[in-house]
């Protein structure tokens, strides 16, 4: 659920209604950044009040700055870790799209861990990145042409370039775009007859936000311009021109990370926080997961749409 808004009433640019909105104050602050988080009255997209400017951006990546903020240590065995669950699940949902030796792009491909994989599977695989930290560390990762390419301001003639693919994925990548509907029809361009778009996004319906006030004040970050649930997203794809949105539900985060905030209010960072190695938890966990799932209420957004 879309936590509780404060009485205080601002105006900015909706992201998704593309012009002057008023809406109510999620959070006064983000917890790296001294901002407001707002709720548009009219679509109820929930964004950054003041979206951070190109450079902004463009610095927080190349600078490795969002793992930092979460205290992640950038050693490509400790990354896999953390990413192999998450990075082995999204490769089967990808399988489930298209044929095997398809092109597939992979935007805001991060460490390279997904292009790896694709590539084992037997698909032809590129992968964009703009951050130079993860584009050094995805070169070591995967042999794979990995393009230093920012698609919301590059020209149709360097988009063209790139090709069509069959499959285009989006990993916890949208949320950070500061104009997600011109963005998305650049990316529609990119896709063949009948291509696939494939998109995760974290859920702003987590029932964890109801849960825990320490999670809520951690939510909130600068990266993050837009947060969308299954309504949102699916009207800033339509507008960008995508075709049979069906969205779904994953919970990424275990039982333990949840009792983490709850008992001692902070994430479970020691160690992957995806399920429990706890013998008498595991059936528990399992219920947790499919309850979150069932109710719309976890953690995480799927979304696949069609050109």
């Amino acid at each position: 659920m879309i936590p509780p808004a404060s009485k205080k009433t601002t105006h900015f640019s909706c992201l998704l209604c593309r012009q002057e909105r008023s809406g109510a104050t999620i959070s006064p602050v983000m917890r790296d950044a001294d901002a407001p988080v707002v709720q548009c009255s009219t679509c109820k997209l929930v964004q950054i009040g003041s979206i951070p400017s190109a450079l902004e951006l463009d610095t927080f990546y190349d600078q490795g700055k969002q793992a930092g903020n979460i205290g992640v240590s950038v050693d490509i065995d400790n990354l896999w870790t953390r990413q192999k669950d998450d990075t082995l699940r999204r490769v089967n949902r990808a399988a489930t799209l298209i044929p095997k030796g398809s092109r597939v792009l992979d935007i805001g491909s991060g460490y390279g861990f997904f292009l790896r994989e694709m590539k084992k599977k037997g698909y032809k695989i590129d992968g964009i990145e703009v951050s130079d930290l993860s584009r050094a560390i995805s070169a070591k990762v995967a042999k794979v042409a990995v393009h230093d390419i920012d698609i919301a301001t590059a020209s149709a003639g360097e988009i063209a370039k790139l090709g069509t693919f069959k499959l285009i994925t989006m990993f916890h990548c949208l949320e950070h775009i500061p104009d997600p509907i011109s963005f998305l029809k650049r990316v529609r361009t990119l896709l063949t007859k009948g291509g696939k778009l494939l998109i995760e996004v974290p859920n702003i319906d987590d029932a964890m936000l109801d849960l825990s006030d320490p999670y809520r004040s951690f939510y909130w970050q600068f990266a993050h311009c837009s947060y969308f649930n299954a309504k949102t997203l699916s009207i800033t794809l339509r507008k960008a021109g995508f075709k049979h949105v069906v969205a779904s539900h994953t919970q990424r985060y275990g039982i333990e990370n949840m009792m983490a905030w709850i008992v001692a209010g902070k994430p479970q960072l020691g160690s992957p926080s995806y399920s429990t190695s706890t013998t008498g938890l595991k059936g528990l966990e399992e219920w947790y997961k499919k309850d979150r799932i069932k109710s719309g209420k976890a953690d995480t957004l799927l979304t696949v749409a069609r050109v």
